[in-house]
């Protein structure tokens, strides 16, 4: 893969990813009523890392050979892992069983509404670009 093809398809979403993520963490701080920035640069360190992995990890979904069940399978185990080790583990430094599992619980349910809307929104666009497609006479000049 080209340099350029790289920072175009992996550096920029995670540029975005970042952003998004340190503006909600911000946002949930302040709404929390913290009166100190809590984001340390270890933090800041750990979101672009966890932001890089879930852009190299949407690169899943443009692999054609897959069906669109096992890409999102396979973002989802590397979406819960990459957060689980990142966030759980390096950040808090707490491996804690029952916290892992009931976080990635709670992960698993917000991920799968994301994707059925997803899926949703996915099958309609295609429903109505299929019923938009001009009628080609294939029996003109015959």
């Amino acid at each position: 893969m080209k340099v350029k093809k790289i920072i175009s398809a992996i550096i920029y979403p995670a540029c975005l990813f970042f952003t998004l993520l340190t503006l909600i963490s911000q946002t949930i701080v302040t709404l929390a009523g913290f009166t100190t920035l809590i984001l340390t640069f270890k933090t800041l360190i750990a979101f672009f890392v966890f932001s890089l992995l879930l852009s190299a990890l949407n690169r899943i979904f443009y692999i054609k050979s897959f069906g669109i069940g096992l890409k999102i399978f396979l973002h989802y185990i590397g979406f819960l892992i990459s957060f689980l080790v990142i966030f759980l583990v390096i950040i808090s430094g707490n491996s804690n069983t029952a916290g892992a599992l009931i976080t990635s619980l709670i992960l698993s349910i917000i991920y799968f509404i994301i994707a059925g809307i997803t899926l949703i929104i996915r099958r309609s666009l295609k429903k109505t670009e299929k019923e938009n497609k001009k009628y080609e006479n294939v029996f003109i000049g015959k």
